[in-house]
């Protein structure tokens, strides 16, 4: 079971380790978009509230990463918990918006983060098969 916060200072402590990585906010009618964090700010500590700047930005399409304007984003979250590091991925923030929205920040150097290829976005996670005890 995860603790769940709502505490803001706390967020922006744990923020500071996410600069440069990636962001990636899912809404409940199934737009998902993601982009690496250029820059993010918590402006009024007395708000539950998370602007970020993008580098880039991409909205998924049907398995395929589409670059679009790269806009800020303001969260207006409820609540949120830390996604512990585990072998197949780096330790990320999950966020719930007030409008039911799911919002994941990524470590720069997390396998899942997208990479442009060619002016492509794409995945860069490659799951390795499980060779057993000779891996």
């Amino acid at each position: 079971m995860h603790g769940y916060y709502w505490d803001r200072q706390r967020l922006k402590n744990k923020l500071a380790a996410f600069s440069g990585g990636q962001f990636l906010i899912e809404s409940k009618n199934g737009l998902v978009y993601r982009g690496e964090i250029k820059e993010w700010s918590i402006p009024d500590m007395e708000k539950k509230l998370v602007s970020v700047c993008f580098v880039w930005l991409c909205e998924e399409h049907s398995g395929r990463w589409i670059s679009v304007k790269p806009l800020p984003i303001d969260v207006d979250f409820k609540f949120y918990y830390f996604q512990r590091k585990r072998k197949d991925r780096e330790e990320r923030i999950k966020i719930w918006t007030t409008f039911g929205e799911v919002c994941r920040f990524f470590c720069a150097n997390d396998p899942t983060n997208l990479r442009e290829q060619n002016e492509v976005f794409l995945p860069c996670y490659v799951l390795k098969p499980d060779l057993g005890p000779e891996d």
